[in-house]
Formats: C-alpha cells, structure tokens, sequence
C-alpha cells in the first residue's frame, strides 16, 4: 500500500482548518448564510452579464499546497497544474450521500494518485489508489465514494488528492486538498430547487442553473461534465469560472473527438 500524505503537512492542514473555524465561528454552510441574499443571476448563464457569480466561503485551503512544484519532473512545466473542478473557494457543495469527485490532471509519469477523505476529526472515512498509468494527455479523472461510505448532511470533510510522482519519496508528491459538504437545504430552498429541476425536465443545461442558484456545486460540475461534449462553451465558461487555464479546457474538449470516433 502506498504511504499517506505525510503527518506534518496533514497536521498543519487540519491546525489551519481548526483556526479559520474557530476564528470565523462559521461552518461552511452556515457561512452561506451571509450571502444568501444576493440572488444567483441565471440570467448570466450565457456570460452576457459579466459571468457567474462567485460563492464567497471564507476560510478553505488554498487549491494548491504542499509538495514539490512539479513532482520530481513527472509533470511537464509547460502543462497546466493539477486542479480539482471545483469553484475558487475551493469547497464542493452536495446533496448527495456519495458525490462524485472530479479532477483535472494533466500528461504525467506518475502511474499512480491517491484520493483520502477524512471528516471533521481528521478520521479516514475513505481511501483510495488511483491508476494514472493510462494518463497520456491532460484528462478528467472521476471517483465516486462506494456504498458502504456516505456523507453526513452540514458536515465538512476534506479531501486530498496526492499523484505520486515517487513512490520512495512521499513528500515530492503533488498534493491538493479541499473540502466537500453534504448540505442540508432549508425546506424553502429545497423545495425551489425541485420545482426548477422539475421545470428543466431532460435538459441538462437548465437542470445545472438550478444547481447553481442554489448553490450546489458539486451537481452543477457533474452535470456539465457530462454534457461537455454537447456545449463546449458552456464547458469552457465553466472552467473560466473556476479560474482554470485555458488549456484544461482545450484538453478536455479534445477529449470528445475521441469519444466520437
């Protein structure tokens, strides 16, 4: 089995975690809240109206920390950095009881990741190795938590991902790390949501404006996701959202013609 994240770095992780609760008192979603007012406009879904809103969560790890630059060279230093898909606070908001997690990684040596969750008490709820043996050009990679692990509802957890450019030297890995919430919407606000969901019917693109003025990250990437090949800029203004490179998304949509042949 491949060696976890060095304790150090995970230590200092969650000590950094710990402080930022305890010094803004607010949990993700309770910090939510200050700016539940300020209503999504979907109305700038087509990037007309100066793009999507941003969520303003205070107090998520950086996207990037820890490990060397590159991992010991096994990425290119002109490729784009490894990334969660995630928003730039750097938190995947849910419903879901096992949400699927999705990461952009570009061409590397590394034949392996590994992905660990942990919860509030720095307990594992879940771990995995991850074979990057077939990554050749920057792809999407996705996992999805097996059914004997589930989030639960108002929960913060945290999610590592480490590609393991060095299987004799950990502390070279590229790591990354962020955290994921199962929320639990008010009535008001969940029963909104169903009636949008209900109104877009098969279409998927209204489906994710109904993830996002709700605020439910994690869905909205999945959806798009999944349908990147159907809208390619609608993909392309969701990378431009979450700050990613140009080229994550040149990669990923280069990836539909190969699904298409």
């Amino acid at each position: 089995m491949i060696k976890r994240k060095n304790s150090a770095k995970i230590l200092a992780g969650l000590f950094l975690f710990s402080t930022l609760i305890a010094g803004v008192g607010l949990l993700p979603h309770q910090i939510a809240k200050s700016y539940e007012s300020e209503e999504f406009q979907i109305s700038q879904w087509g990037g007309g109206g100066g793009g999507w809103p941003q969520p303003t969560y205070r107090g998520a790890p950086a996207r990037t920390i820890g490990g060397g630059t590159r991992g010991d060279d096994c990425i290119p230093e002109n490729s784009p950095e490894p990334t969660a898909l995630i928003p730039t606070n750097n938190v995947w908001t849910t419903l879901a009881e096992r949400p699927k997690f999705f990461w952009y990684i570009p061409s590397t040596k590394a034949n392996t990741a590994e992905f660990v969750v942990l919860d509030q008490n720095d307990q594992e709820v879940y771990s995995k190795i991850i074979d990057l043996s077939q990554v050749k050009t920057g792809t999407i990679i996705e996992e999805n938590l097996p059914p004997d692990v589930s989030l639960k509802t108002s929960e913060v957890y945290t999610w590592q991902l480490s590609i393991v450019c060095n299987p004799q030297r950990r502390s070279g890995d590229i790591f990354r790390e962020g955290w994921v919430e199962r929320v639990n919407l008010e009535a008001d606000k969940l029963n909104q949501l169903q009636t949008n969901l209900e109104k877009a019917g098969e279409d998927s693109w209204k489906q994710a404006e109904a993830y996002l003025n709700a605020g439910i990250y994690n869905e909205l990437v999945s959806l798009l996701a999944e349908n990147r090949c159907d809208d390619q800029n609608k993909w392309q203004e969701l990378l431009n959202w979450m700050g990613l490179e140009a080229q994550v998304g040149t990669d990923t949509i280069a990836q539909c013609a190969v699904q298409n042949n």
